[in-house]
């Protein structure tokens, strides 16, 4: 989880460098560039991600009543979406 977070804080960090790139409209070249590395950031965090899903889901899935795991699961999916937008837009970006 811990490597996660750490993905997660650098995903973010590049994500906010390819927007100030282009809210400054700076070269093409740095843009694409910054939003590559975004995307691949993007791309390496959401595989742990889904990696350290897999592993916790079984540990906690007992240990919930069935309209508590509805609930995460429901949370989990709309967080999963948002996220898996922000992938997308960034591989457009890298385009």
């Amino acid at each position: 989880m811990k490597q996660v977070d750490q993905e997660l804080s650098a995903l973010q960090i590049k994500t906010q460098t390819s927007a100030k790139l282009a809210q400054q409209h700076a070269a093409k070249s740095k843009q694409k560039d910054a939003a590559r590395a975004a995307a691949k950031s993007f791309d390496m965090a959401y595989t742990h991600a889904m990696v350290s899903l897999e592993q916790v889901q079984p540990i906690l899935q007992p240990k919930l009543s069935l309209f508590e795991a509805l609930r995460a699961k429901s949370d989990l999916d709309k967080s999963l979406q948002a996220f898996e937008t922000l992938g997308l837009q960034l591989h457009e970006l890298a385009k």
